[in-house]
């Protein structure tokens, strides 16, 4: 029997459009000049270039490292050390629902990352894709009140879906012989909200994680998909910047939140018929999911 992860790996490695792995998301891209300088990171030291993507912790050493150009996550900023140095810090709001007022820049931020990874695969190839990403809804989603949580796997092969609550006990099962994807309600599921939980396809695979986001966490995130809503551009333009918020606050609160799978989903809901831009833009955020199931796999 194939190993999930090890399917993940090689599907995955087909999808996206970069090579740079890392657990964490990036908070910055260098885009100037970057000679003399040098980044450590995790013990280890190494030249910065042009496209270098910056992670929180990284310490950049040189003469001009005050002068280096970088395109900053939302959020992110330096701190100085010294006169020669500076490091990498990254201070998200507490409401999430403010990251909708710096959804412009964390766009910009999304097109700088994405000429560099493509400049780092091929010569800037770059990768384009409709394929499903698995599994959804990932391995550490947060579940969301009112919105159908997507379960796919990818293939057909597995007897059933199996839901356990922290005590290992089953509080779903569901036949899916012939199928890879189920939608289910959380009413459907019996999940409560700030509850973990364990699913896994019986008969193929691991167990992953899934909670329930809680009441407080639920507010606020409703609260910034309802000021998009409210807000100016058209329904394609609104799910776009509803998945794209989705992100930022995936990244923004990584240890609260995992919304990727959601904003998937917003993106899938695009129509892209003759805007070449928008179109452009679902790709990146889709290839972001991707890349994040391989982050936290």
């Amino acid at each position: 029997m194939k190993n999930f992860k090890q399917i993940g790996v090689l599907l995955l490695s087909l999808l996206l459009m970069c090579s740079i792995v890392s657990a964490a998301s990036s908070r910055g891209i260098v885009t100037g000049d970057s000679e003399a300088i040098v980044i450590e990171r995790s013990g280890q030291s190494f030249p910065c270039s042009k496209g270098e993507l910056l992670y929180e912790g990284d310490i950049l050493k040189g003469v001009n490292v005050n002068s280096l150009a970088v395109e900053w996550h939302p959020y992110a900023k330096t701190q100085s050390i010294s006169a020669t140095e500076i490091k990498v810090v990254y201070q998200p709001p507490g409401a999430m629902d403010m990251a909708v007022y710096k959804l412009q820049e964390f766009f910009g931020f999304v097109d700088k990352e994405a000429q560099a990874q493509y400049a780092a695969t091929r010569g800037g190839e770059k990768i384009q894709t409709e394929a499903l990403i698995f599994p959804q809804p990932g391995f550490k989603a947060t579940a969301l009140t009112g919105y159908p949580i997507t379960f796919a796997w990818g293939e057909t092969k597995g007897r059933g879906l199996v839901i356990e609550n922290n005590k290992k006990e089953i509080i779903f099962k569901k036949a899916i012989t012939g199928i890879s994807t189920l939608i289910l309600k959380q009413e459907e599921i019996g999940m409560q909200p700030g509850e973990q939980y364990t699913w896994r396809i019986e008969g193929m695979y691991d167990k992953y994680k899934i909670s329930l986001a809680d009441n407080k966490v639920t507010k606020e995130i409703i609260a910034g998909l309802d000021i998009i809503d409210q807000g100016s551009g058209s329904a394609e333009e609104k799910l776009l910047n509803k998945a794209a918020y989705l992100q930022m606050i995936s990244d923004d609160q990584a240890q609260s939140v995992d919304l990727y799978w959601l904003s998937y989903q917003f993106l899938q809901s695009i129509n892209t018929v003759g805007n070449a831009e928008l179109g452009g833009r679902v790709i990146l955020l889709k290839n972001r999911f991707g890349q994040h199931l391989e982050n936290t796999m």
